[in-house]
């Protein structure tokens, strides 16, 4: 299967008309509050901020410009750990026509959007009555501080929560024959930029691809990556399409086209509010020795080998944040066995 060229990105011009991320920026409270510095995400003067921003409260200010926007639920990247609904959200705005040129001619630059909003808030109703419910800022948990967060909520529980053997018994079902050459074949994760995400699974990781399929009418690329021998991966382009999709538990990364082209971060790796996608695993010959390179090599860590109580496991980022275990069936052994 002879693999389509890769689309053209077009720079911004005004002699085109512009896609939707060219036209279109986002605000985060994070870029705007007073409370957080540059490295945590800060975009413009602490002088020119506001004290914890509410999402609702830019929502309003841009209200009143009557600037095409939209709310979406999705945090910082440095405030993962934000539980409150009313400090999660980030607003959509539209900055430019399609001929590039601003829609208002106040905000030319995105930093002017978030110096002007910042300066309204104060003058909302809600802030200049003292009723804004945003007087204290979140916590900020990054790397093996939000593993160790994370972990001690789940010890904190006295009430049992679970299932008991005996449920677990009842509603696990012994496999119909029908199933008995079914097997778990892909994992499929988005991610933004497939040049830097190709060079972590390849370089870092280890991994190989297996194939690449593009589609230009949908405007999508699929990269399907394991651990496999050079050897064993054919050449033949029939051969290798059978053999891309007869590999156990392969990883198929999806990049939409246009995504790279993004500043903020595009997915949501489900380890915040609303949780839901955990992790994927990759298993090593020893924990501290990789983890020992993955720190050579610049890999950011959510939790170290002896971090926490949990010892003999590590978790990692890949470049999208998406959390990788990396275990030893032998550590696990004396992590995972039940409680006596």
């Amino acid at each position: 299967m002879a693999a389509a060229a890769s689309p053209e990105h077009v720079f911004f011009s005004p002699t085109c008309t512009h896609a939707d991320r060219q036209r279109w920026i986002c605000i985060y409270p994070t870029y705007i509050n007073s409370k957080r510095t540059l490295a945590e995400g800060r975009k413009i003067s602490k002088d020119k901020c506001v004290d914890n921003p509410l999402y609702s409260e830019i929502k309003d200010v841009c209200s009143t410009l009557g600037l095409p926007m939209g709310v979406e639920n999705k945090v910082h990247p440095r405030e993962r750990d934000v539980k409150d609904p009313k400090f999660i959200g980030r607003i959509r705005v539209q900055l430019k026509n399609n001929d590039g040129t601003p829609l208002k001619e106040e905000f030319k630059t995105r930093e002017d959007l978030y110096l002007y909003v910042a300066s309204k808030i104060p003058l909302l109703k809600g802030r200049a009555s003292g009723s804004s419910q945003n007087q204290q800022a979140q916590p900020i948990y990054t790397g093996s501080r939000l593993f160790l967060h994370i972990f001690l909520k789940i010890v904190a529980m006295t009430d049992p929560v679970g299932l008991t053997d005996e449920e677990v018994n009842k509603f696990c079902s012994e496999p119909d024959s029908s199933t008995k050459d079914f097997f778990f074949q892909q994992t499929m994760l988005r991610i933004k930029d497939p040049r830097k995400s190709l060079d972590f699974y390849t370089r870092i990781l280890g991994m190989r691809l297996l194939q690449k399929f593009d589609f230009p009418a949908m405007k999508f690329s699929l990269y399907f990556m394991a651990y496999e021998s050079a050897e064993n991966i054919p050449t033949d382009n029939i051969e290798r399409l059978r053999k891309t999709f007869s590999t156990k538990a392969t990883l198929e990364l999806t990049h939409n086209w246009g995504t790279e082209d993004e500043e903020d971060p595009v997915y949501h790796n489900g380890n915040s509010e609303p949780r839901g996608f955990g992790h994927i695993g990759i298993v090593v010959p020893d924990v501290e020795t990789a983890s020992e390179r993955f720190e050579k090599l610049g890999v950011e860590f959510v939790k170290k080998p002896n971090d926490g109580k949990m010892k003999g496991l590590a978790f990692i980022k890949d470049p999208d944040g998406y959390w990788i275990e990396v275990l030893s069936p032998a550590n696990m052994v004396g992590i995972a066995k039940p409680n006596e």
